[in-house]
């Protein structure tokens, strides 16, 4: 369970990097609504990344 875990940290941290490129790419010409959108998903891999990655962690203090 711990290498899932921390598998799912590791692919929301690279969901983060890839979501900010796709908001520097497109934050001339795009909405403000899509800049939002954007902004949100960044937030939401990142907590993603984070819980993952506490769970990781008691997962490997269990055991």
């Amino acid at each position: 369970m711990n290498h899932e875990l921390t598998a799912i940290a590791a692919q929301a941290r690279e969901l983060r990097t890839l979501l900010a490129a796709i908001a520097a790419l497109a934050a001339p010409t795009a909405s403000q609504e899509l800049v939002e959108l954007v902004g949100l998903a960044r937030c939401v891999s990142t907590e993603l990344a984070n819980d993952a990655g506490v769970l990781a962690e008691l997962a490997e203090l269990a055991g």
